[in-house]
C-alpha cells in the first residue's frame, strides 16, 4: 500500500523552507521513497528572530512562543502549497513531519531545542504531525545527528555517497551490500561562506551562484588555516552547527588581509578538501550532492577537482531534487516513526541502541477512540499558497510569486538573481515528471520500432519549442523527417511573428493530422503549457479518434485541466506562478524544454542512434559536424587520424556505417545493410566502445 507524507526543514543557514512530499512503499527497513515534488519558500518575517537566536542574542520567553507559531504558519503554507500541487488526484496525505528550527543543540548534555508549534500545521493539512525527531537518539546517550542516513536508504541507491551542502556538510554513506548506512557530519560549509560574504559585502546574504568565488584564486595558507579552525577540526562523530563559525573567527579571516573574491575561493577550496576527504573514508565511486550548496557552481567545480576522478553527481541526477533531499528525509523519517522503526543508526550517532522517536501533535479536532486519525484528501480547491493564487478562472502561472512585487525596483544583479533562482522551480517540477515521462518515451519507441511515428502539436511558445525540438533530430541523429512531426498553431509563419488567436481554434491542427495520416501506431503530444489550449485538446481529440496513443505537456496541477477525456499520458510539470505574471515563455518555458529534450533524447537513444554516449548517428552535413565525426572515428573507432576523413568519405558522411565498416572489415554496401537488417545500435554489432580518454587503437 502506498503512502504519502510531506516532510518540512528550514536548515541552519536560515536561507529558506523546504517542503517535499513523498510517494513510498514499504515499511520501516524495507521502506522505498520517491519525492514526488518539493517547494521552496522565505522564511518571511520570522526569520529575524530565528537569526537573533541562532546568534545568541537574549529574547524574551514570549518572543520564542511567537516565533514558534509564526514558523508553524509559515510550514503550513508551504506544506499546503506543496500538497495541492503534487498529491496525487484521489490519494490521501499520510502525515506531515519536521525537523523544526534548530535553536540550541548540547548533546553532551542530552538537549536540543527545535523550535515550532506544529499545531497550525496540523490544523492545515488535517494530519498528525511529528516532530522533534532526535530526541529518542539523544536519550539512547547519541548526537541526536546526523538524523539522515536512513532516509537516505530509501531514497538513493546503495553504493553511493550521498554529501548534502548546507549549512555544515554532512555524509551518508549507503554501502552496496545490506549492511547499515555510515555517516556524520563533516565540516562547515554556507555557515562560513555566507557569513564571509555578509563580512565583505554588507547587504549580501550569499555567493549567488558562485561568481565571487569564481573569480577569485584560492591561497593555500588560507587554505590551510580554515582546514585547521574549529568548523574542520572537530573529532569524528561530532556534531556542527552555528556555534563552530564563532563571529571572532570570521573576523579573523576577513583581517588576513585578502582579497574578497581570494578568501571565498580559499574557503571554497577548503569545504571542497572536506568532502573529498569524507569520500576517501568510504569506498565510493560515486558521490551525489544534494542541499542549497549545489547552486554554488564555484564550490560544485572545486569538489569534482579534489575528487580524484570519482563521478560526481547532482542528486538530481540520482532521482531527488537536491533542495528536496532534506525535506523528504524527514518526510521517510516521520513515517518510520510511525512504524515504531530507527531514525538513526547507532554506530553513527553514537548512541547506545536502536532508538525511533518523535513527538506528535493531531488536529485538535476531538474523535472517538475508534476513529482512525483524520486524513483530509486532496481538495478540488487549491489552498493559498507560499504567494497567492490567481483568480478563479487563470492558469496557476498568473498567480502572485513572493518577492515578485518588488521586481520593477531592484537593480540588474538582484533582478537577474531572483529570476535565475525560479529556473531551479522549472528543473523540480521537470523531476516529478520523470516517472510519467518514462511511460511515454516507452509509448513512443515502440511506436517507432513498428513504423509509427511521434507528432507535437502546440501554440505560441509551447508550438515553437516543439518545432525546434522536432526540427533538430535529424542532423543530431540522422532521424527522418518523418519520425518526429510538429505543428504549431497558425504555421510557419508563427514561428517569427506571434498569432496568439490561431490557438483558439479547436480544430486548428485536424488537417495537418490528417494529411499526414495520424492514427494508429502513432502517439500525438499536445504541447500547452495552461493546459487548457483549444487547439491542442481539439488535436487530442480528433487524434484520438483515429486511433492514435495520445500525450499532454502541461505546466499545471491535474486538478486544473479543463474536464474532458484524458491523453493515455500526463507530464505535468507544475511551474506554478511566474516572476511577470501569467508570462509562460519563462519556468513554463524552461521545463517544457528540458521534458522535449529528454523525451526525444531518451527516444532516439533507446532506439540505438548513440554508441555509449558517442553521437554516431550525425551526418557530417557542414564543416562542424565533420570535425566531430571524425573525431568520433578517431576515438571511438580507432581510426588513425589520416584515414580518419578518407573512411567518412566512403561511408558518405555517416560516421555509423563508417564504424561498422571499420570494425567488420564490411564495404559501405554490406555496413548498410548489416545496419538495416533490424539491430538497434552498434552495440549489439560492435560490443561498448573504449572508455573515454583511450582509443580503440590504443587497446
Amino acid at each position: 500500500m502506498k503512502r504519502y507524507a510531506v516532510g518540512l526543514m528550514s536548515g541552519t543557514s536560515l536561507d529558506g523552507v523546504d517542503a517535499a512530499l513523498i510517494e513510498a512503499d514499504g515499511s520501516g527497513g524495507s521502506l522505498r521513497a520517491r519525492v514526488l515534488g518539493h517547494v521552496e519558500a522565505e522564511l518571511g518575517p520570522v526569520e529575524a528572530v530565528l537569526r537573533a537566536a541562532a546568534e545568541g542574542e537574549a529574547l524574551p520567553a514570549v518572543a520564542f512562543l511567537r516565533a514558534g507559531r509564526r514558523l508553524g504558519e509559515r510550514y503550513a503554507e508551504v506544506a499546503a502549497d506543496c500538497v495541492h500541487r503534487f498529491l496525487p488526484p484521489g490519494a490521501t496525505l499520510t502525515l506531515a513531519a519536521t525537523h523544526g528550527q534548530t535553536v540550541c543543540h548540547a548533546p553532551a548534555e542530552g538537549l536540543s531545542w527545535q523550535l515550532l508549534d506544529p499545531q497550525p500545521l496540523a490544523e492545515r493539512l488535517g494530519v498528525e504531525v511529528v516532530g522533534d525527531l532526535r530526541q529518542g537518539d539523544l536519550a539512547a546517550g547519541g548526537q541526536g545527528a546526523p538524523i539522515t542516513p536512513l532516509a537516505d536508504l530509501a531514497l538513493y541507491a546503495r553504493g553511493t555517497l550521498v554529501v548534502n551542502l548546507g549549512g555544515v556538510v554532512n555524509a551518508t554513506w549507503l554501502p552496496g551490500t545490506d549492511a547499515p548506512p555510515e555517516g556524520g557530519d563533516v565540516c562547515v560549509c554556507n555557515l562560513l561562506l555566507d557569513g564571509i560574504v555578509s563580512r565583505l559585502h554588507p547587504g549580501e546574504r550569499f555567493d549567488d551562484g558562485g561568481r565571487r568565488a569564481a573569480a577569485g584564486r584560492a591561497d593555500e595558507a588560507a587554505v590551510q588555516r580554515l582546514r585547521g579552525g574549529p568548523g574542520f577540526a572537530a573529532a569524528p562523530g561530532a556534531t556542527l552547527g552555528r556555534e563552530q563559525v564563532p563571529p571572532a573567527w570570521l573576523e579573523g579571516l576577513v583581517e588576513l588581509g585578502l582579497a574578497p573574491d581570494d578568501l571565498l575561493a580559499s574557503a571554497v577550496a577548503a569545504v571542497a578538501r572536506g568532502v573529498a576527504g569524507a569520500a576517501d573514508r568510504w569506498p565510493a565511486d560515486r558521490v551525489v550532492l544534494a542541499g542549497g550548496g549545489v547552486r554554488n557552481a564555484a564550490l560544485v567545480a572545486a569538489i569534482r577537482d579534489a575528487s580524484g576522478g570519482r563521478a560526481v553527481l547532482l542528486s538530481e541526477e540520482a532521482g531527488v531534487a537536491s533542495q528536496a533531499r532534506e525535506a523528504a528525509a524527514m518526510a521517510v523519517l516521520g513515517l518510520r516513526a510511525a512504524d515504531g522503526a530507527a531514525l538513526t543508526v547507532e554506530a553513527v550517532t553514537g548512541a547506545r541502541r536502536p532508538a525511533t522517536g518523535g513527538r506528535w501533535c493531531r488536529p485538535a479536532e476531538p474523535r472517538t477512540a475508534e476513529e482512525k486519525p483524520r486524513q483530509r484528501p486532496r481538495s478540488a480547491d487549491p489552498p493559498a499558497p507560499a504567494g497567492a493564487s490567481p483568480p478563479e478562472g487563470f492558469p496557476p502561472s498568473e498567480g502572485f510569486l513572493a518577492g515578485a512585487d518588488r521586481l520593477d525596483a531592484m537593480g540588474t544583479p538582484e533582478l537577474l538573481s531572483f529570476l535565475h533562482a525560479r529556473d531551479a522551480e522549472a528543473v523540480a517540477a521537470v523531476t516529478a515528471c520523470l516517472p510519467a515521462l518514462a511511460g511515454l518515451v516507452d509509448a513512443a519507441v515502440a511506436a517507432h520500432a513498428a513504423g509509427g511515428r511521434v507528432f507535437y502539436v502546440g501554440a505560441g511558445t509551447s508550438g515553437r519549442l516543439g518545432v525546434l525540438d522536432a526540427s533538430e533530430l535529424p542532423p543530431t541523429f540522422s532521424a527522418g523527417h518523418g519520425e518526429v512531426l510538429a505543428f504549431i498553431a497558425g504555421g510557419d509563419a508563427a514561428l517569427r511573428s506571434s498569432a496568439e488567436g490561431a490557438e483558439d481554434d479547436p480544430a486548428g491542427a485536424d488537417a495537418w493530422l490528417d494529411e499526414h495520416a495520424a492514427g494508429a501506431g502513432d502517439v500525438v503530444l499536445g504541447i500547452a503549457a495552461s493546459g487548457t489550449t483549444p487547439l491542442v485538446w481539439g488535436a487530442l481529440d480528433h487524434a484520438r479518434a483515429a486511433g492514435a496513443t495520445t500525450a499532454l505537456l502541461a505546466c499545471v496541477p491535474p486538478n486544473r485541466l479543463p474536464p474532458r477525456p484524458r491523453p493515455e499520458h500526463l507530464l505535468l510539470a507544475d511551474t506554478g506562478a511566474e516572476a511577470v505574471g501569467g508570462s509562460t515563455r519563462m519556468k513554463a518555458g524552461t521545463a517544457t524544454k528540458l521534458l522535449l529534450n529528454l523525451l526525444s533524447t531518451a527516444l532516439m537513444v533507446r532506439r540505438g542512434r548513440v554508441w555509449g554516449g558517442w553521437m554516431v548517428d550525425l551526418k557530417a552535413s557542414n564543416a562542424k559536424l565533420r570535425v566531430r565525426a571524425e573525431r568520433i572515428l578517431r576515438e571511438a573507432g580507432g581510426v588513425p587520424a589520416a584515414e580518419a576523413g578518407p573512411l567518412l568519405d566512403a561511408a558518405a558522411g555517416s560516421a555509423r556505417v563508417a564504424l561498422v565498416m571499420r570494425k567488420l572489415s564490411l564495404s559501405r554496401q554490406e555496413a548498410e545493410a548489416r545496419l538495416a537488417s533490424g539491430v538497434a545500435g552498434l552495440r549489439p554489432l560492435l560490443g561498448p566502445p573504449p572508455p573515454r580518454g583511450r582509443s580503440a587503437a590504443a587497446g
